[in-house]
């Protein structure tokens, strides 16, 4: 479900350079985009973590040389001829604990995402599972935080573009800002936290 709805993204279709990362045991596997991504000719980079500092390294297949971070994360080795700029990434696909509607995602403490993704234009995919999403909460989150550009899911329903186009909405009854409720954006019916649904708000 992941691996199609992501590479028919456009964003992923155009995308030469792509990061990802090498899945454990209970984040969304991985193994078949990378894959999927060498046989279509994408450079494929892996993070590497270094003091406070993440950096992406070009790999060549799953089966290359890699060492075990203290979070049992497999690394590629550190070689600087394998090192990719930021600015030669096109697209990333990011994990996450958790994320809402408005795109906002809590990471796991360490900020290595934020901070490698701060001043790029790197294009942001997250993918999750269904649950990891707040449907009805919006994450704290604070200006060091980055938001993604799409969420990808692991449900059958056609939910990537509600993800990719939610934004704020402000209730014309109560006067506050709404959160999207995603079962009733599919028929135009907006909630917000006072339970107010009103018909055709613009977004």
């Amino acid at each position: 479900m992941f691996f199609n709805k992501i590479i028919n993204l456009e964003e992923y279709k155009s995308s030469k350079t792509i990061a990802i990362y090498k899945s454990m045991k209970d984040e969304v596997n991985t193994k078949k985009l990378i894959e999927y991504s060498f046989c279509n000719k994408k450079t494929v980079v892996l993070p590497r973590v270094e003091g406070n500092n993440m950096d992406f390294y070009k790999i060549n297949s799953l089966y290359d040389k890699y060492e075990k971070s203290k979070l049992g994360v497999e690394e590629p080795i550190s070689d600087i001829n394998n090192l990719i700029e930021p600015s030669k990434i096109d697209l990333i696909i990011v994990p996450g604990v958790c994320f809402d509607i408005y795109k906002n995602r809590l990471g796991f403490g360490k900020g290595f995402y934020d901070r490698f993704l701060c001043n790029t234009k790197i294009k942001k995919i997250a993918i999750c599972f269904e649950e990891q999403i707040m449907k009805n909460t919006r994450l704290p989150i604070t200006n060091n935080d980055i938001k993604m550009d799409i969420i990808v899911t692991n449900t059958e329903e056609e939910d990537l573009e509600v993800y990719h186009d939610s934004k704020d909405i402000i209730c014309p009854e109560c006067q506050e800002t709404c959160l999207l409720n995603i079962e009733d954006y599919k028929i135009n019916l907006y909630g917000c936290k006072n339970r107010h649904k009103t018909k055709n708000i613009p977004l």
